[in-house]
């Protein structure tokens, strides 16, 4: 079996992200740049989550002025409340090994961590396989 960095090298190829940035598609996610390109991700992921709470909080605030008919009608509102409800989708860009959204710190850490608590149960088995980062974003 060849090492992951190995595998890394043939798998490897360059292109520009919508940034305008040069990335590479994947990286180990044992290496530093697959680390930062994690968190790079995940914090962006996090930072529109909570602008889209921001904006439910502050509707929440003032909901008690409001019937239950006008905070309906706010097409807007309910926009932003669907944003925030999302485990998948365009709103998602970080995704485990099946493919579910990983949208809060505690799936994301067992991701990382290779699910500890599923494999100490029984209820999964370790991976033999290296976590990789992909950053290509299948949204576009």
């Amino acid at each position: 079996m060849e090492d992951a960095e190995a595998v890394f090298e043939k798998v490897k190829s360059h292109s520009n992200s919508y940034d305008g940035f040069r990335i590479d598609k994947a990286y180990p996610y044992n290496s530093e740049k697959g680390k930062s390109a994690l968190q790079a991700i995940f914090g962006n992921q996090t930072l529109e989550f909570n602008e889209h709470l921001a904006v439910v909080r502050k509707a929440l605030a003032k909901a008690p002025t409001e019937t239950d008919d006008e905070v309906m009608e706010d097409h807007m509102l309910r926009f932003h409340f669907w944003c925030v409800g999302m485990d998948d989708g365009w709103v998602i860009r970080v995704f485990d090994a099946d493919g579910a959204g990983v949208s809060d710190r505690g799936h994301l850490k067992n991701v990382v961590e290779d699910w500890p608590s599923l494999v100490e149960s029984g209820q999964h088995r370790k991976s033999r396989y290296p976590l990789w980062v992909v950053t290509a974003d299948g949204h576009h």
